[in-house]
């Protein structure tokens, strides 16, 4: 019981503190990149 009260209590901190909406670009902050470079086109 109390391991699953973890987990969902960890899964909503991940969500509030690292998911972002789409305008933003990607699913979590984490996951964006350090440099500020633009990919070229091809």
């Amino acid at each position: 019981m109390m391991r699953s009260a973890l987990k969902a209590m960890l899964r909503h901190r991940l969500y509030d503190e690292h998911v972002l909406q789409a305008d933003e670009g990607c699913d979590f902050d984490f996951l964006r990149g350090t440099s500020q470079a633009v990919a070229a086109d091809s």
